[in-house]
């Protein structure tokens, strides 16, 4: 199953840069698009935690950022959410353990 189902006829979101000025991107020059990443790592940590996991992976930090979100981001746009998330995260994992405890003698 995947892990994002889109409805027939769902369109992706887009993202646009903003104009060109100069030969150059325009930026705003308060716009810092690395401004959330403490809060997201924060995030992650606590999501590992919350999974009893001795490590914070990249699926933490999926988690991490669906949870601001509140059903209005670009995740839960494409048809994400935290529980679904969740769940495929957490037999995904189980999946990946039990077969090294099979290796394993």
């Amino acid at each position: 199953m995947p892990l994002v189902q889109r409805a027939p006829g769902h369109v992706a979101p887009t993202m646009s840069l903003p104009p060109r000025r100069y030969g150059r991107v325009c930026v705003e020059p308060n716009w810092r698009p690395w401004q959330g990443r403490r809060k997201v790592l924060e995030l992650a940590f606590r999501e590992a935690l919350h999974l009893r996991h001795n490590y914070v992976g990249t699926e933490h930090i999926l988690l991490a950022l669906l949870e601001p979100e509140d059903g209005a981001g670009v995740l839960t746009g494409l048809g994400m959410d935290k529980a679904t998330c969740e769940a495929h995260i957490g037999s995904a994992v189980a999946a990946v353990l039990a077969a090294h405890e099979e290796k394993s003698p």
